[in-house]
Formats: structure tokens, sequence, C-alpha cells
């Protein structure tokens, strides 16, 4: 997630955040059933890439105000030859560098489960030094309100895989304020190059757990119709079917789209 620069304070209370939306404790919150769902999408996306990565493609993907989670990164990880990790605030981004690796560890058992694969030692390990791995690298900062939304970051051609969860959505009271970011977002996105979106649907309100923030009130079917006019095919699109999640007062949806190729 990420903010207006108005002020150097973080945009929510991190900690907070972290702990109600992602506890170290995952299949036992009271959370889980939104966060199974969330995980049980993202396997699915990444059956759908995995396709493209069969047929020779790697991914090199830019994750756009990663949060203080690296929990929705697992189903992917097997797929990503690198991903550049970035966030607004400096105290996500410290999380993300410094908490214990083994945090995640009970996110990688579950992802395991939900993928009926073998949940044995070698296979939670190969997840859990992919997941440390990426983490140390850089961790780059991002204003995605700003006109150039990476100050250290001017090429965008050699990522093509990106992705967002719950960023635009989160931070933006109108649609109007959404499309202009989504749109922006957009335009770094190359021919035949994916978007991977997680996004709060038919919700006014969210919470980190101390304080409440704006989100536009989207439907599913309003971001997908933004997407296809602005030359994006729609490979996979699902609503969840909880209207009121934890900290939320509407629902959720994930989205993967591609960039139709030039003609």
């Amino acid at each position: 997630m990420t903010k207006n620069k108005s002020n150097t304070n973080d945009y929510f209370n991190c900690m907070s955040y972290l702990s109600q939306y992602w506890p170290e404790e995952c299949e036992n919150s009271k959370v889980w059933q939104e966060n199974r769902w969330l995980l049980k999408c993202y396997i699915e996306v990444a059956k759908i890439l995995n396709k493209d990565k069969q047929a020779g493609k790697g991914f090199q993907a830019l994750e756009i105000s990663t949060g203080p989670t690296l929990a929705p990164l697992i189903p992917f990880l097997e797929l990503l030859d690198s991903i550049q990790l970035s966030d607004y605030s400096p105290t996500n981004r410290k999380i993300l560098r410094t908490i214990d690796i083994n945090y995640w560890k009970k996110y990688i058992v579950a992802v395991l489960k939900l993928e009926n694969k073998k949940k044995n030692s070698t296979s939670v390990k190969r997840r859990l030094a992919l997941l440390d791995n990426f983490r140390k690298q850089k961790i780059l900062d991002v204003d995605i309100k700003a006109e150039k939304p990476f100050p250290d970051l001017v090429n965008y051609e050699k990522f093509n895989l990106f992705i967002m969860h719950f960023v635009a959505d989160s931070i933006t009271e109108n649609k109007r304020e959404y499309y202009d970011i989504l749109k922006k977002v957009l335009k770094m996105l190359n021919p035949s190059n994916h978007l991977i979106m997680s996004s709060l649907i038919d919700c006014k309100t969210w919470d980190d757990g101390v304080s409440k923030y704006p989100s536009p009130k989207l439907s599913i079917k309003e971001i997908e119709t933004f997407l296809l006019k602005n030359n994006f095919d729609i490979k996979f699109a699902k609503q969840s079917h909880i209207e009121h999640g934890v900290g939320l007062d509407g629902g959720m949806g994930v989205i993967l789209a591609q960039k139709k190729a030039s003609i």
C-alpha cells in the first residue's frame, strides 16, 4: 500500500495492519477465511501463468507497494526469476527486510496444502529460502500518486509481470482518483505483460485495527471494463462471496490481466 507524500508519516499503522490481516498464526486466525480465499485465487492465477513459464518465458516481477506482508507472493515463488519489491512506507520496507522469515512458514505450509502438494520439510524450506532471497534485495521507495512513482527506477521494460495487492483501491476516496492511478500503472506495462491485482470490492471503508480509511466502492465489473478499454485481456477474475471481511465493509476481488500485443 502507499499514500500521497504530503507528510512523512506512514499511511497506516503497519504493525497493526500486519497483525490484523496477516497474523503469524494464519489458519487459526479470524481472518483465515478471507486469506484462504485470496491464496486459492493466487494459486489459480499461478497455474495460468505457469503455462507461459513452461513455454520458456521467465517472469521478472515488479510488486507495486508490497506493504508489510510477503504471504501473497508464496504461490508465485517458483514461477519467478526475480522480483523487485517496493513500498512508500519506510516502516513497511523495514518489516519486509527484518522480520524473521519463519513468520511466513505457516503460510507456506498452508499454501502447499491448498495446492495439494507434499508439505514436507524440503518443500517448505525451499519456498522459505526463495522468499528470504527475494526480500533481501533492495526494496524500492514508491509513491503511486506521484508523477514519477519510482524515484530510483526508470526502466520498466525489464519487467513482464506487475503485481498490486490492495493498492489504488485502499488510498483513494473516489473512482476518478482510482482510475487515474490505475491508468498510470497500466502505462508501465509493455504488450504481453501480465498484471495481477487484488482489490477491495463494494467497499467504502477499511481499517488497520486502529484507524479507518476510504475506498471508492468499486465493483469487479467496473475494474474489468476499465482494463478492457485500456487494451487488456482478462485472464482471470473472481469476487469473494464474503460480503464483509475482517476490517472491511465490503469484499475482495482478484484479477489477472494481460496487455494485448501491438498490432
